[in-house]
């Protein structure tokens, strides 16, 4: 599996990198399998750790953009990322997950 379109974001509790999962190699005839979200606790990255956790995303989810929340709260390790919905370019889909 090959990862393609990363996309960043953080919160109070962590940084996000999500992206597209694809078939190898990329030659033409690679083919897309699911989009996938990578965790990484900011404290364990404080303290020097680069480990992470992960999800696959269901639902045909594609091109997923994490939120970042600005201001002095976190959202209590719940992480928020849209998309625009079925290629619409008026439609955008909302997507949440607890990350602990």
């Amino acid at each position: 599996m090959g990862a393609d379109y990363p996309q960043t974001g953080f919160d109070g509790s962590a940084f996000y990198v999500a992206c597209n999962m694809f078939t190898l190699p990329f030659d033409g005839f690679e083919s897309f399998l699911k989009a996938k979200i990578f965790i990484f606790d900011k404290n364990q990255l404080a303290a020097g750790s680069l480990s992470s956790n992960s999800i696959d995303v269901p639902g045909g989810a594609f091109a997923l953009q994490p939120t970042t929340v600005i201001g002095g709260s976190t959202p209590g390790y719940v992480a928020y990322f849209s998309e625009m919905y079925g290629g619409s370019t008026t439609q955008v889909r909302l997507w949440h997950s607890r990350i602990r």
